[in-house]
């Protein structure tokens, strides 16, 4: 796997043990106490958050293992400061607009002074993977690839049914929070670096974004680093959906770094029918029909899910993910993160639902 690059960023939500709320983290308190962690946890705009990056592997397995050291640090800093962490799309029953911000932190003074209330509402949880590839014509490929795919992605990792103490109806509603923001959701074709470049260039040339800034898309080609990355992802307690993603991206990664024939694009779905499937995947997650637009079929996630394990088998053979990759996918099929909040929340409301996504996200992970 010499040619492809693994790195994760989750958001996770910081809880008050007793009432299960949102709670601002001290972030400086705990790099003072830990400065040789500042680059694996950081901050976000809301202080109830805390982002966990991952150093740069090779293999899915490998990522995994540093996911559940980052949990675990991040469950560490939280409990020195009297707190727990989670992780879902959304919190299910907190106010978004009431939470604290870093409003002193230049970066994030400059997007609240640009986006306002869009900013200062937006308390939500995601789950970022970067692929990384040695070339601009690779990461454009792959670019290209996963952009068809993002409803699939959508749906696997839906994650996010209640918002403000509702079932919003949606298996995932951080969407509709996040898509209050401009230079959100599904981006456009772009055929390769170059194009994408100028597009940046001309967002900044003329104001849209800050002289270092970039687009949010639920994919991109990312602004600083060599990697492809997939932003649509709500965030997973669930360390094997986790691995799952990882795997399937790391997957796509390698047969198009190996130039397979199903790595091809010649015809990119037109923008506005992707955003039909992607809505599709945001309201029903693992129970969504997404249309393939080159018949105008609806087909069930199994069908698509079915159709990725055939073309990546040549990938997990190669990676080392086993004969049993393809029945890794089936379940993804089945439920959602979604489905099961609904059913831990059935079962013990509000409260029995965040201590189970607490529990959940302090699970290591452990091969299958």
């Amino acid at each position: 796997m010499e040619d492809v690059r693994l790195g994760l960023e989750e958001e996770l939500m910081v809880l008050d043990p007793g009432t299960l709320a949102l709670v601002p983290h001290d972030i400086e308190q705990t790099w003072a106490r830990w400065p040789e962690r500042r680059e694996r946890l950081g901050r976000e705009i809301h202080r109830a958050a805390l982002e966990l990056r991952t150093s740069v592997t090779r293999h899915p397995d490998a990522l995994l293992r540093d996911v559940t050291q980052q949990r675990a640090w991040a469950r560490e800093a939280a409990n020195a400061q009297g707190q727990w962490v989670g992780a879902a799309g959304l919190h299910p029953t907190a106010p978004h607009w009431d939470q604290a911000l870093h409003e002193g932190d230049p970066h994030y003074a400059q997007l609240l002074d640009a986006f306002g209330d869009v900013a200062r509402g937006a308390c939500t949880f995601g789950l970022h993977l970067h692929l990384g590839l040695p070339s601009d014509d690779a990461r454009s490929r792959l670019f290209l690839v996963l952009r068809e795919r993002l409803p699939l992605v959508q749906a696997i990792s839906a994650n996010a049914p209640f918002s403000e103490g509702r079932d919003t109806g949606l298996a995932s509603f951080r969407a509709s929070w996040l898509g209050r923001y401009p230079r959100m959701g599904v981006p456009e074709p772009w055929p390769d670096a170059s194009a994408w470049e100028h597009h940046v260039a001309r967002l900044r040339r003329t104001g849209c974004l800050s002289p270092e800034g970039a687009p949010w898309y639920d994919l991109r080609l990312h602004h600083r680093l060599p990697t492809v990355e997939l932003r649509v992802a709500d965030a997973l307690g669930d360390c094997q959906r986790v691995w799952l993603l990882a795997a399937w991206g790391a997957c796509w990664a390698w047969t198009v770094a190996h130039e397979r024939p199903q790595a091809q694009v010649p015809h990119p779905t037109p923008t506005p029918l992707l955003q039909e499937n992607h809505w599709r995947a945001r309201r029903h997650g693992a129970r969504a029909k997404l249309v393939d637009w080159r018949q105008d079929v609806e087909h069930p996630l199994s069908h698509w899910l079915a159709d990725e394990a055939e073309a990546l088998a040549p990938a997990a053979r190669a990676l080392g993910l086993g004969p049993r990759w393809p029945d890794r996918l089936k379940p993804a099929a089945e439920a959602d993160g979604a489905a099961w909040q609904r059913a831990q929340h059935a079962s013990g409301g509000f409260e029995g639902l965040l201590k189970a996504l607490v529990q959940q996200t302090n699970t290591a992970w452990e091969p299958a």
